[in-house]
């Protein structure tokens, strides 16, 4: 007699398992503290500008982004330096 089963081979769900670390482990707590994950998010990118005002870059100057995600350091710093 014939076996007709399929053997799977379960691959983890990496993204899924980042993105519910990432809930879990900053979303709920921002949302429980702002209100909204909107509240979160405005918090988040306030605190952003704030350290961009600090970092003292000038026209001669050169800015390596390296993994740097959304361009949210990136972008505003390379509007600034030379490179």
């Amino acid at each position: 007699m014939e076996n007709n089963f399929v053997t799977y081979v379960m691959k983890p769900d990496w993204a899924g398992m980042w993105e519910r670390g990432i809930r879990e482990a900053w979303a709920n707590k921002m949302v429980v503290k702002h209100g909204s994950i909107i509240s979160a998010w405005d918090h988040a990118s306030n605190r952003k500008e704030l350290l961009l005002k600090k970092i003292a870059i000038s026209q001669s100057e050169t800015v390596l982004d390296i993994g740097g995600g959304t361009g949210a350091f990136a972008i505003p710093l390379a509007n600034v330096a030379k490179k």
